[in-house]
C-alpha cells in the first residue's frame, strides 16, 4: 500500500530559482541534486541546500552516475560527499543508464560492480543512509545490488506503482508545487519506513527501535521472524503425515496392542509419550 506523505520533491538546476518563502510552505522534504557524473556539479545545488537550511526544509542529496569503471566510481563518490552540504539527511545514487558499457566508451565492468565500489566509498566518508534510485525499465539488467542500500527510490509515471520493491516512488514529473514556475518530480512512501525515517538524525536507527532493550526485536525484524515461522508452518504442514511402508507393519501391532494411538505416526515422541508406551508394554497387571 503506498503512503501519501504530504510533499515530497526531487530537484535540480532545470527548476530554476525557487521561491523558497513559497516552496518550503508546499514540502515536508527535498532531495536536491548536487551532480550529474564528476565533471557536471549541478550549478544550484549550493543555492538550494542553503535556502533549505534557512527555511528549515529537511533535505537529502542525490548525484547522476556516469561512472564508467570501479575505480571512476570511487572518485565520483568523493566529489559527491565533497560537494554536497553536510546537513542533507542522506545520500542518493541515481542510476539509469548502462555507463560502463565497451561500446560507449566504458570498461566493460558490470554495473553491479561499478556501482558496489560507489556506494563502498560512500559508507567510508559518511555513516548518513544511503539510497539508490533506480530506473524500472532497466531494475532486471542492471542487476544492482539492492541490499547495498538503506532505501529504494523507483520511478514509474502514471498511477501503477513500479514493478519492483521500493521505499520511495516517483510517480510524475509534471507536479506542480508552489514557488516553483514549472514542472517537478513528484514522490511518495511505501512501506515502514515514514518520513520521520528519512529526516531523522540517526543514520543507522530503525523505525520503532527507540525502546528496545538487548534480546528484543525491533518490529521489522518480528515481522520478517513472524513470516519466516509461517512459511515453516505452511510447509510442515503439506509434509506426508503417511506410515512408512517399512513401517506399517509395527505400526498396526502397536495400535493393536493398545501402545499406540494411531494418530499422527510422523510426529516427533516426547518423553512422556516415551513413558506412555514403555507403561503401557511392560507394567500390566498380571
Amino acid at each position: 500500500m503506498v503512503i501519501i506523505a504530504g510533499a515530497i520533491v526531487d530537484i535540480s538546476h532545470h527548476q530554476g530559482t525557487i521561491n523558497w518563502s513559497k516552496f518550503s510552505k508546499a514540502v515536508d522534504i527535498v532531495i536536491i541534486r548536487t551532480q550529474d557524473g564528476s565533471s557536471v556539479e549541478d550549478t544550484m545545488h549550493t543555492y538550494n541546500e542553503q535556502q533549505a537550511i534557512k527555511y528549515k526544509v529537511p533535505f537529502g542529496v542525490y548525484a547522476f552516475n556516469r561512472a564508467s569503471s570501479a575505480a571512476a566510481a570511487r572518485i565520483e563518490a568523493k566529489n559527491f560527499y565533497q560537494r554536497a552540504n553536510k546537513n542533507t539527511k542522506f545520500y542518493v545514487i541515481d542510476v539509469e543508464t548502462f555507463s560502463s558499457s565497451g561500446s560507449i566508451g566504458g570498461s566493460g565492468e558490470s554495473m553491479r560492480s561499478v556501482i558496489n565500489a560507489y556506494v563502498a566509498q560512500l559508507r567510508a566518508l559518511t555513516k548518513k543512509k544511503i539510497g539508490l534510485y533506480i530506473a524500472n525499465h532497466l531494475y532486471d539488467d542492471l542487476n544492482l545490488d539492492v541490499t547495498k542500500f538503506d532505501f529504494v527510490w523507483i520511478p514509474r509515471y502514471g498511477v501503477t506503482p513500479p514493478s519492483h520493491p521500493f521505499d520511495m516512488w516517483q510517480y510524475t514529473e509534471t507536479g506542480t508545487v508552489e514557488g516553483v514556475s514549472g514542472k517537478v518530480d513528484l514522490n511518495r512512501l511505501a512501506g515502514k519506513k515514514t518520513l520521520a525515517w528519512y529526516i531523522g538524525d540517526d543514520p543507522k536507527k530503525e523505525e520503532g527501535t527507540e525502546n528496545i532493550k538487548k534480546g528484543e526485536l525491533t518490529i521489522t525484524q518480528y515481522e520478517e521472524l513472524k513470516k519466516r515461522i509461517e512459511e515453516l508452518e505452511k510447509a510442515l504442514g503439506k509434509k506426508d503425515s503417511k506410515v512408512s511402508e517399512v513401517h506399517k507393519e509395527g505400526w498396526a501391532w502397536a495400535k493393536k496392542e493398545g501402545i499406540m494411538d494411531g494418530q499422527n505416526p510422523k510426529k516427533f515422541v516426547t518423553r512422556e509419550m516415551l513413558s506412555s508406551v514403555l507403561f503401557k508394554k511392560f507394567n500390566k497387571k498380571k
